[in-house]
């Protein structure tokens, strides 16, 4: 099974993003990517 490796340094970064771009797009492409890390968080622990 492939996890893709989503560090949590990363997400927080991503939120951080959130507040600083108001910009729809790239709000949009920053929430997916939010959302592969919840879900990889989710199998982590799961696998745990």
């Amino acid at each position: 099974m492939n996890i893709p490796i989503y560090s949590k340094n990363i997400c927080s970064k991503l939120k951080v993003k959130i507040k600083q771009n108001q910009n729809e797009l790239k709000k949009t492409a920053i929430y997916n990517i939010q959302a592969a890390c919840r879900r990889y968080n989710v199998v982590k622990l799961q696998i745990m």
